[in-house]
């Protein structure tokens, strides 16, 4: 028994003195550390030499590198890497970022981009937005490449409008409804279409390739509603012929189509 518990002892000293080892390793390294943070000798081994970007497609970071650098160029330990990632994550294309080190002086920040679906026409200019409606750049400043029809009657959310923010992430997914209805079976109609404008949710329009005439869809039932204008399309050439223009076409009622020319409406059952 003496035995044993001295064998017990030992052990326990040895393990001991492994943990104090260990501990006394680690304070040595957070104050070699610190040191390294806030001394000149530091400051010269741990400056800022790069910053990498990773996962960029469309984000233009150079500006933001040149930026950061001037901003952030002293010692690479005392990087508010939380600030870092607020100052990327801030950029319109970027929807998260995540920022470390990589001793002995690069930061790395790793970014996840929106991605462009849509072109809109928003204070007279062209934008490129995403599925929530943010505003990610001009229109031709970039290499994305879009088909589809213009958008009209989102806000500029790159503002930072938190009323904007809500009304254009609704009209995206109205978007996104009227896009899916008119293109699934039996016959895809989206290509035919220049224009849809989002300014009043509930009453949807779109504008024809061939034809500046607004067609109003309403909220919902987007396809059959079309298909129900396509069923009277020669009653509308021949509203044409007689009264020379029409202003636009309204089938967003079950039973009836509205023809409103100048002056006044023309309604036609369905």
């Amino acid at each position: 028994m003496p035995v044993q518990r001295s064998r017990k002892l030992g052990t326990l000293l040895v393990f001991a003195g492994r943990l104090l080892g260990t501990g006394l390793m680690i304070l040595g390294l957070l104050v070699a550390l610190r040191h390294a943070s806030y001394s000149s000798q530091g400051a010269t081994l741990f400056g800022i030499r790069d910053i990498r970007f990773e996962g960029t497609r469309h984000f233009s970071w150079q500006k933001l590198k040149s930026f950061m650098l001037e901003t952030y160029s002293g010692n690479i330990l005392r990087v508010d890497l939380e600030q870092l990632q607020d100052l990327v994550e801030s950029e319109s294309w970027v929807t998260t970022a995540t920022v470390r080190r990589q001793l002995p002086g690069q930061l790395i920040v790793r970014v996840r981009e929106r991605v462009p679906v849509a072109v809109a026409a928003i204070d007279q200019d062209l934008y490129i937005v995403d599925e929530e409606g943010v505003v990610l750049d001009r229109y031709g400043s970039s290499q994305v490449q879009l088909e589809g029809p213009i958008l009209k009657g989102l806000e500029n959310i790159a503002r930072e409008n938190p009323s904007a923010t809500r009304e254009n992430l609704e009209k995206m997914g109205i978007y996104s409804r009227l896009m899916s209805d008119l293109s699934s079976s039996p016959g895809d109609y989206t290509g035919s279409i220049s224009e849809v404008l989002l300014a009043d949710p509930d009453r949807v329009a779109i504008v024809r390739e061939d034809d500046p005439v607004p067609i109003y869809l309403g909220s919902g039932r987007f396809r059959e509603r079309y298909e129900n204008f396509l069923a009277q399309k020669d009653i509308y050439q021949q509203l044409k012929k007689e009264y020379g223009r029409i202003e636009y076409i309204d089938v967003s009622f079950d039973n009836k189509i509205i023809f409103h020319t100048p002056g006044e409406s023309r309604e036609r059952s369905t």
